[in-house]
């Protein structure tokens, strides 16, 4: 397990195959994936995200989306990391976490720790993140 990242209450490590029924398990909540594209699914289509776009990211560029997990128990609770956007030439914040863990915190957390080491770490200069609208409408309105 290669630890990327810490932050006072969870780490953040790299994925690997073994991670693909996590995949399924996160985008097996339909709040979760409400307002995303096509997600991994079935374990095979998640393997494949793995290998064929998680892990190179980390080869190619260094970083990537990093697996999350509580310090205190190892639970695995979602993801968060930066992705180079090739189509874009910019650099992407993204995370997801699983429905029992929104707000407690851990996507600020997380978030702020990649941007940091993005900065810092690997001199990018630019970091974006991207919402849909809905996700934002949605948000006001509650």
């Amino acid at each position: 397990m290669k630890i990327i990242l810490e932050t006072e209450r969870l780490y953040l490590r790299q994925f690997t195959l073994a991670d693909a029924q996590l995949l399924v398990d996160l985008n097996g909540n339909p709040e979760v994936t409400k307002y995303l594209h096509e997600q991994p699914t079935t374990l095979n289509i998640a393997q494949q995200v793995i290998e064929q776009i998680i892990l190179p990211q980390y080869t190619l560029y260094n970083h990537g989306r990093l697996a999350v997990h509580v310090k205190s128990n190892n639970e695995f609770i979602g993801w968060c990391g930066l992705k180079y956007l090739k189509e874009r030439n910019k650099v992407d914040l993204g995370y997801r976490f699983f429905q029992q863990h929104w707000g407690k915190g851990y996507a600020t957390e997380t978030a702020q720790a990649c941007i940091d080491y993005g900065f810092n770490n690997l001199n990018i200069n630019h970091i974006m993140a991207m919402a849909l609208w809905k996700t934002w409408a949605h948000k006001m309105l509650s």
